[in-house]
């Protein structure tokens, strides 16, 4: 049966609002085979996740906004909010000046999407307390006499100690804990700034001592180093010391992965462990370090893959399916990937997508290559090896 414009706006616009039956849901995912009606979602979809981030972002009360949309376009009927989603959009802008989203997120489909969680991150303080951090709001969390924790628009999450004696000659240490589907960013006492991916952790001192500034990476971070020579950076992560003057790099540590993996942007970073011979990275140099083996190795790279998950995107070169599946894990929040036939988890793909949208784009993308095939049941994902392309050898 063929649907109108129309027809199919409507359907994505309940999607959109939650008020599909599975019916409707399993239609929807039929006509999504559709390029035409693929396209037709993505802009709806973007359109919407503009719409509900700039009113969150700028506290704008979505009722009010909504009549006002009503009245200056003319529209009446209920259903009709789907065509002016643009001009909701642009109240909600013209509501407040900026806009910046400290934690991203695309609220479709929560059980699919990233960045669903109510906090960003939890942040733990010395004395033990956690702090809940939102997502979307800008200022003072904490303020007391002994630090300040304020979140800003380009610094992140901000923690102010103030000076006394013994703060400034024994180190405090707090967690940043970031869960499955965020993103955050953090700036240290020093100036440096830390953006941590998801399912990562940060062990670090509400303020640095003199000549000394050590940190502990559980995940990954991407790190911008204030230049200090009396002070050199260390960055602690299963054995490995990695030191640094002034530079960027990213440093992907999971505890679940065998491989430490440091990628060097500019500047120069000095590696060591225990019984290995210390290594000194250059500018686009990429070191794996393997937990338990005596050796660091080093290669040039384009650090364009590396820092993919920093500028919003998927970038995949070559990679085992079950190492790509290992990352869409961390950001949509899945629970079970099952391959069938088991083979095909070693089965390497190309892939280059944005990383702020629903897991269905992404696995369309890898449908594309005619070599696979999903069934989605909650947060657990099937792959299917496609019968009818003979490209994968079982």
């Amino acid at each position: 049966m063929k649907h109108t414009e129309k027809e199919i706006e409507e359907l994505i616009t309940d999607y959109l609002a939650h008020e599909t039956t599975q019916e409707m849901n399993h239609k929807l995912s039929e006509l999504l085979e559709e390029e035409a009606c693929s396209r037709l979602f993505r802009r709806r979809t973007q359109s919407w996740w503009l719409f509900r981030t700039l009113l969150r972002w700028q506290q704008v009360d979505a009722g009010a906004a909504w009549k006002q949309v009503k009245r200056r376009t003319g529209y009446q009927r209920v259903y009709q909010w789907k065509r002016a989603v643009g001009y909701a959009a642009l109240l909600a802008l013209m509501a407040g000046s900026g806009f910046y989203v400290l934690t991203r997120t695309m609220p479709v489909e929560p059980t699919y999407s990233g960045n669903n969680h109510t906090s960003g991150a939890t942040l733990t303080l010395s004395n033990g307390e956690k702090i809940l951090l939102p997502q979307k709001r800008e200022g003072i969390i904490r303020q007391d006499t002994t630090f300040n924790i304020e979140l800003t628009v380009e610094k992140g999450l901000v923690c102010t100690a103030l000076s006394t004696t013994l703060r400034d000659t024994v180190p405090h240490y707090q967690t940043l804990a970031v869960p499955q589907g965020c993103d955050f960013l953090l700036t240290l006492s020093d100036g440096s700034r830390v953006w941590l991916n998801a399912e990562s952790v940060l062990k670090y001192p509400e303020k640095f001592v003199a000549g000394k500034r050590e940190v502990e990476l559980q995940g990954e971070g991407y790190f911008e180093i204030q230049a200090d020579s009396s002070a050199p950076f260390e960055i602690r992560t299963q054995g490995l010391k990695t030191i640094v003057l002034g530079t960027a790099f990213n440093l992907k540590a999971y505890p679940n992965e065998a491989e430490v993996i440091t990628t060097l942007v500019s500047g120069h970073i000095r590696q060591e462990c225990e019984g290995i011979r210390p290594v000194v990275l250059t500018p686009n140099t990429q070191s794996v370090y393997k937990p338990g083996e005596n050796q660091i190795q080093t290669w040039q790279v384009n650090p364009a893959e590396a820092l993919a998950w920093k500028n919003g995107r998927f970038i995949f070169k070559n990679r085992p399916l079950q190492e790509i599946f290992r990352e869409l894990t961390r950001w949509y929040q899945l629970e079970e990937v099952e391959y069938f036939p088991p083979e095909v988890k070693n089965t390497c793909f190309y892939l280059n997508t944005e990383r702020y949208g629903n897991i269905r784009t992404v696995l369309d993308k890898l449908e594309k290559t005619n070599t696979l095939n999903f069934e989605i049941q909650g947060k657990k994902i099937s792959v299917h090896k496609n019968k009818s392309n003979p490209k994968i050898k079982s």
